[in-house]
């Protein structure tokens, strides 16, 4: 019997002990779950790789190798985890123009946007990557964080019933409406006592100079709910009133997030090595033939 040796090289550094000094200890576990996505990642990409050199091979012999991977965590929108491959003034730019309710929308439809977005913000060979990244739910960990993070709301009475619900968090008060957001604002802005939420090296982050309010948005990038809410914050927080910041929320949906489901068909006696590298968002193939 013919031997195919597979290799996966994932150099992913010491992901878990960077977010250590970001993270407080109960959210250390979620930086495992980041590195347990980007492994997801490459070993569905490897999957591929495979299934094109197999479909060339003339050997008879069929021997098929059936592959899938299925997270223990259910799916997120996939326009939230498309917008977490943009950083700074680039996710603001991917947020602003995805269009009010199409968060509601199929995966179809909501990949078919946060594809044409990007074509506006990203240039063609970032797009390949922003399309791969996507394809492989490579954020999808990430989007656990802050589901995490959600509770904290929760906890102080906030509530997202849909898709296309809305909150903000106003010195540990839940605002359900853009229109009294402000209000709330200038009543914490008198208040002697403060209490803004904590605010992390990852969080997304629009303010100017040194406010003394912070304002933490829960809301799904698609909605109106958010459409209305971010009007008015980025102003405030252009103006340098408050620091605002956007945090994915959305209601649990059930639906189990799984890598490609696949057969392998293996004839051939080559390795294959796929690289993946966190820090540039990149996948490195390397062929290299073996010779008995």
């Amino acid at each position: 019997m013919d031997k195919f040796p597979i290799m996966i090289c994932l150099p992913m550094g010491n992901l878990e002990e960077d977010f250590r000094a970001d993270l407080p200890p109960r959210f250390v576990w979620m930086a495992r779950m980041l590195r347990m996505g980007t492994q997801m990642a490459a070993a569905a990409i490897l999957g591929v790789v495979i299934m094109v050199v197999a479909s060339e091979a003339k050997a008879a012999t069929n021997k098929a190798v059936h592959v899938s991977v299925t997270a223990p965590w259910a799916a997120a929108p996939l326009l939230l985890e498309a917008s977490e491959f943009f950083q700074g003034d680039q996710f603001w730019k991917y947020a602003e123009a995805i269009k009010p309710n199409m968060i509601t929308k199929s995966d179809k439809e909501q990949h078919g946007a946060a594809l044409e977005a990007s074509k506006k913000i990203l240039s063609p060979a970032q797009q390949a990557l922003f399309r791969l990244a996507v394809s492989v739910h490579n954020y999808s960990p990430k989007l656990q964080l802050y589901k995490e993070l959600w509770s904290t709301a929760a906890k102080a009475g906030c509530i997202i019933g849909s898709p296309g619900d809305a909150v903000a968090l106003v010195n540990g008060k839940c605002v359900n409406r853009a229109d009294a957001v402000m209000e709330a604002v200038q009543t914490c802005s008198k208040s002697s006592s403060k209490v803004n939420a904590e605010v992390f090296e990852f969080d997304h982050v629009m303010k100017s100079g040194d406010p003394e309010v912070t304002v933490v948005l829960y809301a799904s990038i698609g909605s109106a709910a958010f459409q209305a809410f971010h009007a008015v914050l980025a102003a405030a927080a252009k103006k340098g009133d408050i620091a605002y910041v956007l945090r994915h929320a959305w209601p649990n949906q059930g639906k189990e997030l799984s890598g490609p489901g696949m057969e392998l068909q293996v004839a051939s006696s080559s390795v294959w090595c796929v690289v993946w590298s966190s820090e540039i968002q990149a996948v490195l193939l390397l062929l290299r033939d073996v010779r008995h």
